[in-house]
């Protein structure tokens, strides 16, 4: 299933560029749309029309649902992943929390462990994150995605990963991104579209995922997706709503 303007997991290889999207003429700031809390915040756009942003102005501090973590690895070359997934709100398509730690990226090197991490810096690029933190939006049943808002601002406290994965993110901002196919550099979104979280907490025990498709020991909610969604292959994981 591929939903525009961005990308569906499952079909493609990669994480696929998000499609550009027109500029704003408006100095109006973005607000809430089909998957946020807030209600649509038009941006008038000369002759073209309104663009809406998926993501609500802010999400203030949610309490995260259907919450679940899984392990990845370590592969061949001693790669691991570690991610956790969370729902935002109970919108009809709801928007989710989505964590993604590599080893071998700071501040993971060598090992993923608890630790505190300003985001921002190479923390707030997917070509370079070690703590890739990011809000994907309007989700649908199956668990894709509309549109990624990465994270530019704010702190991770990790307190455990171990038996669970614990910890709090304070003062986070984040912008709807584009992240190249080739390179997976991270630019914001010409919409001009960006959300934040005051602070919210996360914590889910930890399942060894199976990456030849399966969802894991221990999930009822999780799917890993083929292909190669990171920076050394592998699978990613997303949320199935039903």
């Amino acid at each position: 299933m591929t939903l525009a303007p961005t990308i569906a997991y499952g079909a493609a290889p990669m994480r696929t560029s998000l499609a550009a999207v027109l500029f704003a003429s408006s100095l109006a700031a973005c607000g809430g749309g089909g998957g946020g809390s807030n209600g649509p915040d038009a941006r008038p756009i000369g002759d073209v029309g309104p663009v809406t942003c998926t993501a609500p102005n802010a999400f203030g501090q949610p309490t995260l649902s259907m919450t679940d973590s899984q392990h990845s690895g370590p592969d061949t070359d001693g790669s691991e992943k570690l991610e956790f997934f969370g729902l935002l709100n109970s919108d009809p398509l709801p928007d989710s929390l989505y964590l993604s730690f590599f080893n071998g990226y700071a501040p993971f090197d060598p090992d993923i462990m608890p630790t505190t991490v300003t985001l921002t810096g190479d923390q707030a690029d997917y070509a370079t994150c070690g703590a890739c933190v990011e809000i994907d939006t309007d989700l649908s049943d199956a668990g894709d995605l509309t549109d990624i808002y990465f994270v530019n601002g704010g702190t991770l406290n990790i307190t455990s990963t171990t038996t669970n994965l614990t910890g709090t993110i304070m003062n986070a901002s984040f912008v709807h991104s584009i992240i190249d196919n080739d390179t997976l550099e991270t630019t914001p979104s010409p919409d001009g579209c960006v959300t934040s979280i005051a602070s919210v907490s996360f914590t889910a025990a930890i399942t060894q995922a199976d990456d030849t498709g399966g969802s894991g020991s221990g999930s009822a909610n999780l799917a890993r997706v083929g292909g190669s969604h990171g920076r050394r292959g592998g699978t990613r994981l997303k949320l199935q709503l039903h």
